[in-house]
């Protein structure tokens, strides 16, 4: 299990500010445009808390997405979306549900068949990097996405990006996996996640207790993957130790 953090995060409801319901219903009725239907990515607050005060007033209007136990703290209903399922908005439009967990179990990714683009919801962020739950599947949707080669990708935060944003983040978590599996390596002996920890990001310096927490949580879910893998072992004691097999390239 992974340690709590040493700070409750702050979680925020953006959808429900006046202003943002204002601008919203300003635009709308400039438009002459009437919500059909929404479609979310996970259920993280951030995205889904603001769904009531969007839709209050605009009658029944579905909700959809991939299913998750946290949903009924924040909607009344979903409909819901299931992986490789094609939605079509209008007559040429068609978004792909393809579901890509990692960030969080029910994430999803919308590809737009006709422009071969992808909103990724928070798997890819477009000015930092992302957090994730399960590594292992984390990193596996990260490939799937990598596999269609979209011509572009729109995240759930910060500006667009183009397809080499997701080979970076590959790049980048891969290059961490390394440093976890030699910092096990080099122990000689069992080691705690902290231990792991304080080698692999020695060269980090760091020093913020949430960013310790957040990394130290990191290091847990890849030595779950290298346990996998078949190159590490958790032992009973809940230690971790290096059982060899195939390097880390």
């Amino acid at each position: 299990s992974c340690p709590r953090p040493p700070i409750s995060p702050t979680r925020t409801r953006l959808s429900n500010s006046t202003a943002y319901l204002t601008k919203l219903r300003q635009t709308l009725a400039d438009e002459r445009m009437t919500i059909n239907g929404i479609i979310l990515t996970h259920w993280h607050p951030d995205h889904i808390g603001g769904c009531r005060g969007v839709l209050e007033g605009e009658g029944v209007v579905p909700v959809y997405k991939l299913p998750h136990e946290n949903d009924k703290d924040y909607l009344d209903s979903v409909t819901p979306l299931h992986d490789k399922q094609e939605l079509k908005i209008g007559e040429d439009t068609t978004l792909r549900v393809l579901h890509h967990p990692g960030h969080t179990d029910d994430s999803i990714s919308l590809h737009l068949l006709e422009e071969n683009s992808v909103f990724v919801g928070d798997t890819i962020l477009g000015g930092s990097s992302g957090t994730f739950d399960n590594y292992t599947r984390y990193i596996s949707s990260l490939h799937a996405l990598q596999s269609m080669s979209p011509e572009t990708v729109y995240p759930g935060h910060g500006p667009v990006v183009g397809r080499e944003a997701i080979t970076k983040y590959i790049s980048h978590r891969q290059a961490r996996e390394r440093k976890v599996g030699e910092a096990l390596e080099s122990g000689k002996g069992e080691m705690s996640v902290e231990e792991v920890r304080e080698i692999a990001y020695r060269e980090d310096n760091l020093t913020n207790p949430m960013i310790i927490f957040q990394a130290t949580r990191i290091v847990e879910m890849m030595l779950d993957k290298l346990e996998q893998d078949g190159v590490a072992e958790r032992t009973d004691n809940g230690r971790w130790k290096w059982v060899g097999g195939k390097r880390l390239n």
